[in-house]
């Protein structure tokens, strides 16, 4: 037996379990559209699993992820003096393709597949 959920339900679960700090409501949004996605992909459906998904995603500032994975920007200027969130996110997608799944970009955060 499957239950399905929407948006409001997934988030729930969430809060449910207890994991709400684990994400903005932002970032589940787009991991509910992204799990949503690769459902439709891989033609099945996926149980929640909320601890999973816990351990399986993160949403982390985009400073936090440059810092946690040691990316070098570029040689010319530091890191923290880039504003343009712009720039920030293309670097973030550049380095997550072929490592991990992106899952998207709220705000200055980035949520993606732990890799």
């Amino acid at each position: 037996m499957k239950k399905t959920f929407d948006t409001r339900g997934f988030i729930q679960e969430f809060k449910d379990y207890n994991r709400e700090d684990d994400f903005s409501i932002s970032a589940l949004r787009l991991l509910f559209n992204y799990l949503e996605n690769l459902e439709e992909d891989i033609g099945e459906e996926l149980e929640l699993n909320v601890i999973g998904f816990c351990s399986d995603f993160r949403e982390l500032t985009f400073y936090d992820f440059i810092e946690e994975y040691g990316l070098d920007i570029n040689d010319e200027i530091y890191w923290k003096d880039i504003e343009d969130d712009e720039k920030l996110k293309k670097v973030l997608q550049d380095y997550l393709q072929g490592k991990s799944p992106l899952v998207g970009f709220t705000g200055n955060s980035v949520i993606f597949r732990v890799f």
